[in-house]
Formats: structure tokens, sequence, C-alpha cells
């Protein structure tokens, strides 16, 4: 039951709450959606592993990848959009304070 590479159910959580979705990544990481301009399951595992630029600091890309694989479904996150993740997190604005509430809001929205 899939269509294109992302389940019907997972389309469905990204779609039916993507307004809320979208609103609460750029809150906490603005420059997200230049490189996700659409949701699908790898949106749902950078949002459920690594939300916040914060998350990204410090770290090396295959770590990356490998938290992203934790994702249910997600078995071969895309590396060039994850490496420009990291590369935007570095300068990012994103939110810095409130982070504890915003990380449940978020878990919320993406289970």
């Amino acid at each position: 039951m899939c269509r294109g590479d992302v389940s019907i159910e997972t389309r469905e959580r990204a779609e039916g709450g993507s307004e809320s979705n979208d609103s609460l990544a750029r809150s906490v990481f603005p420059e997200f959606t230049q490189v996700f301009p659409s949701f699908g399951k790898m949106v749902l595992a950078v949002l459920e592993q690594t939300p916040f630029p914060s998350d990204l600091a410090g770290k090396e890309i295959e770590e990356v990848l490998a938290l992203y694989r934790q994702s249910e479904g997600l078995q071969s996150p895309q590396k060039p959009k994850a490496k420009k993740l990291m590369e935007l997190a570095q300068h990012s604005i994103g939110v810095t304070e409130g982070q504890r509430l915003a990380r449940i809001e978020i878990a919320t929205l993406v289970r």
C-alpha cells in the first residue's frame, strides 16, 4: 500500500498536519523549508530525530544518517539533503528557548 516512496499512512500523517508541521518547522528551524519544500518520510525523520539546528551541531553526516534510519520506514535517507540541512543549521536563527515544549509538540505531530 505505497504510493511513490511514501506509504499512505505516512502521507496522510504528513498531509493531515502539514500546515501545523510547516508552521512549527519554520519557527524552530526557519531554513528547514529550503531543504524540504514538501513533506515525506525524510521530513518526518528529521522532525522526529533532529528538529532543532542545535541537534545537528557537532555531528558527522554518517551519524545523522544513522539517526534518520531509526525512523519508521526510512531505510535510505537522502545524504545531499541531510548535508544541506547540516550546513544551514550552522548559521540558523532557530529556536533556542522553550525547546523542551517544542520537542513535545513536534513529537505529538509526527507520531
